[in-house]
């Protein structure tokens, strides 16, 4: 690399040998072997594909790349020649971002997060961050899976890490996955972390929840919503009492920016489930933090059951065929991978993303609800104000409570139907004893709420919104 070029984007490869200083004392002439083919295959496999060796630490070493794909590639080629005798357990770690030259070594913050990238997988294992998948996500030579989001010690933000799930390279498990990572700290002071809900803001949302989901068949204009689907299943009673775990869809269409709505499906829909009392459905959290369990596209999800307990899996995808953007959608015995039902294709305007979501929730509720409503009362929120929430989510283990703030008012200016921000605010002015400013945001939604509740409902909930 030229030495004038102070700065630029790169590719950075991260790559250690596990256990080598346990390796070393056990039986040294073999561990020397390894860090001797270590050291080989990086300075053979890094220039092939267009890359340099900057700096080997012990038994690490720092590698960049002009490319992305070339760094994947390159980790590809290395992984493999690793598992020949004298097999090297490697673990490779890949980031994008900014890089400084100074004196033939790099710095920067890209450099630190490829390192904790690395530290989160085992032998064999290629893990990449958001930035990478997003780079090589449309090459299909590459198969990825997200093994969730991640607070890394020395760094600000959280972020989602992708493993290399081609045949032959190791997806980590979740317990498996240590590296170095921020140590949650218990709450000792009204400063606590934020994740520390009141007492009333649990029973609040459980409030809300059974307030605005449903819409009783007798509320006028909606007859028919649903179609035959509304009074008929072609799910078995025995497939409905089994646990169902709805993941995230996956997005074909190219576009990051719609990266979020699959997280949005599967959100929405698993508290859709979760609201008609008639499904046992796994939280879409869990679902979330186990995905890398799940072998989504092949042939079975039983990994992913044992894990999670799921008996039934809604999964599916969506793409963009010219100025339509359609979702496909599957109900999926999770045990052997037989697909009990396949749904219409949902096919509709890109502008017109939350319309599909709304209609693919209400036919998979009726598989469930069995006539009981007519339809999903409330709607999706705009994309946007979700878009927002979910960057709130990312901040939210920042200690930064201006930027949370901020952010949430963003969420809720963009939709004020969307009241998940708000429980928010709750929490953060709660934290910051300023409870005045968080009970008038109780009361406000307590307000809302009841006011836009069928006559019906009011009648069966009246004690608890009394009570509330």
């Amino acid at each position: 690399m030229p030495e004038n070029k102070k700065r630029q984007l790169a590719a950075i490869l991260f790559a250690d040998i596990a256990g080598y200083t346990a390796l070393m004392q056990k039986d040294e002439a073999k561990a020397l072997a390894c860090l001797n083919k270590f050291k080989q295959e990086l300075e053979t496999k890094v220039p092939f594909h267009q890359g340099e060796v900057i700096q080997f630490y012990g038994d690490g070493c720092l590698s960049i790349f002009n490319s992305s794909i070339d760094a994947v590639q390159s980790a590809m080629s290395l992984q493999k020649n690793f598992q020949t005798e004298p097999i090297v357990p490697a673990r490779i770690g890949i980031h994008s971002g900014d890089v400084v030259f100074k004196e033939g070594n790099v710095f920067g913050d890209a450099v630190n997060i490829a390192s904790r990238v690395e530290s989160l997988g085992m032998p064999g294992a290629v893990l990449l961050s958001s930035s990478v998948r997003n780079q090589i996500k449309n090459k299909p030579a590459f198969q990825l899976t997200s093994l969730g989001r991640f607070e890394f010690k020395n760094v600000k933000d959280s972020m989602t890490v992708y493993a290399l799930a081609n045949e032959g390279f190791p997806v980590p498990k979740q317990e498996e996955m240590q590296g170095k990572l921020k140590t949650p700290q218990l709450p000792v002071n009204n400063k606590s972390k934020k994740w520390v809900i009141p007492a009333i803001i649990g029973i609040l949302l459980l409030v809300l929840a059974g307030f605005w989901m449903f819409n009783w068949s007798s509320q006028s204009g909606l007859s028919g919503a649903l179609g035959d689907t509304s009074s008929q299943t072609p799910l078995s009673k025995e497939i409905r009492q089994k646990k169902v775990a709805v993941m995230i869809f996956e997005n074909k269409t190219g576009s990051s920016d719609l990266d979020d709505f699959g997280i949005m499906i599967s959100d929405w829909i698993t508290q859709g489930l979760m609201e008609t009392g008639e499904a046992k459905v796994i939280n879409a959290d869990f679902v979330q933090k186990n995905i890398q369990f799940a072998s989504l596209g092949k042939t079975t999800n039983r990994e992913f059951s044992e894990v999670t307990g799921a008996g039934v899996v809604i999964q599916g995808n969506y793409y963009f065929q010219e100025n339509q953007i359609i979702i496909h959608a599957q109900v999926v015995d999770a045990q052997n991978g037989e697909i009990i039902y396949a749904q219409p294709t949902l096919q509709g305007e890109k502008e017109n993303k939350i319309e599909l979501l709304d209609e693919l929730t209400q036919r998979l509720l009726g598989f469930w609800v069995l006539g009981k409503y007519e339809r999903f009362a409330k709607k999706p929120p705009k994309y946007d104000a979700y878009r927002a929430f979910i960057e709130i989510e990312e901040k939210w283990w920042g200690e930064d409570d201006e930027k949370c703030e901020e952010l949430i008012q963003k969420a809720f200016t963009l939709d004020s139907t969307f009241y998940m921000p708000l429980l928010k605010l709750i929490v953060l002015y709660n934290n910051q004893n300023k409870r005045e400013k968080a009970d008038s945001i109780i009361a406000y939604i307590r307000e809302q709420v009841k006011n836009n509740l069928p006559i019906e409902i009011k009648k069966r909930l009246i004690p608890c919104g009394e009570k509330l």
